[in-house]
């Protein structure tokens, strides 16, 4: 559009300049004060319209000039805003290309994580099952050793105090031999005394567990007996108990003390067949 207005203008001064061109030839036909006035209104027009084309071409150029950098302006914005936006598009490309995923990747992918969380959850359930375990078993342990130490707290005593039962035993059986001899009223008097103080031990012992225990006839225990000697029975079954020479105490189920016994020896294979052959 400038350069259209520059054209017309640059068209305008052109005729104004051939018309001032032909003024002076009209005014010198005439030689009155008129025409003087007029030969310098030519002159004056004729020296304005010389100098409009320069203007006109100078007045074009800074036009074209301004016109110029506006558009290189109005570019490297452009360019400017270009750039980001081709970035952008960039990465929404790349992005876009990583999401697009098929329907069977993304169940593929759902299913491994749902495998991994259900390994880690049995793992979970396994550590807690054992801590639980753990738990429960020290749990149990510290009930039965409680329980143990009030049941076989007098274990000690109760031991030291079957020398004492075994004492009175062996002086009551002594008195009834010479019960038989004497009729002093003293001496029966004392020995119902320590018969009524043995029986008295006897049930202090088993109200608190101490239990006496004779195995007569019994098979051999080697955890509640304590063989001293073996001899021949051919009556009594081989490896049985067929003599008590002392009496055995149970604390509770534990053995206290072992009764000291007499097994019955197994037969002679050799002295079998002598027999038989004789």
């Amino acid at each position: 559009m400038t350069a259209r207005m520059m054209n017309a203008v640059s068209v305008a001064c052109r005729q104004q300049l051939c018309t001032t061109r032909s003024l002076p030839a009209v005014a010198s036909r005439f030689s009155s004060p008129a025409s003087t006035s007029l030969r310098l209104a030519a002159s004056r027009s004729l020296s304005l319209a010389r100098s409009a084309p320069c203007a006109c071409r100078s007045f074009s150029s800074d036009a074209s000039s301004s016109s110029s950098s506006s558009s290189s302006a109005a570019s490297s914005t452009t360019s400017s805003d270009s750039k980001p936006a081709e970035g952008d598009q960039k990465a929404e490309a790349a992005s876009s290309s990583t999401e697009t995923k098929t329907p069977e990747q993304e169940l593929s992918e759902l299913r491994e994580q749902v495998k991994e969380k259900d390994a880690q959850i049995k793992e979970l359930q396994d550590k807690w099952l054992r801590a639980l375990a753990d738990a429960q078993n020290v749990l149990t342990r510290s009930q039965n050793q409680v329980a143990d130490a009030k049941k076989f707290a007098i274990q000690g005593f109760a031991k030291q105090l079957l020398e004492v039962m075994d004492v009175l035993e062996i002086a009551i059986k002594a008195a009834n031999e010479q019960a038989t001899k004497t009729e002093d009223p003293h001496f029966k008097n004392l020995l119902e005394g320590v018969t009524m103080t043995q029986k008295v031990l006897q049930k202090t012992f088993e109200n608190n567990g101490v239990i006496k225990f004779e195995p007569l006839g019994e098979k051999f225990d080697p955890f509640f007996h304590d063989g001293i000697l073996q001899y021949d029975d051919p009556e009594k079954t081989p490896g049985s108990v067929g003599l008590v020479l002392k009496s055995g105490y149970k604390l509770h189920e534990r053995c206290l003390r072992a009764a000291q016994v007499g097994t019955v020896k197994k037969p002679d294979a050799n002295a079998a067949a002598e027999k038989k052959e004789e």
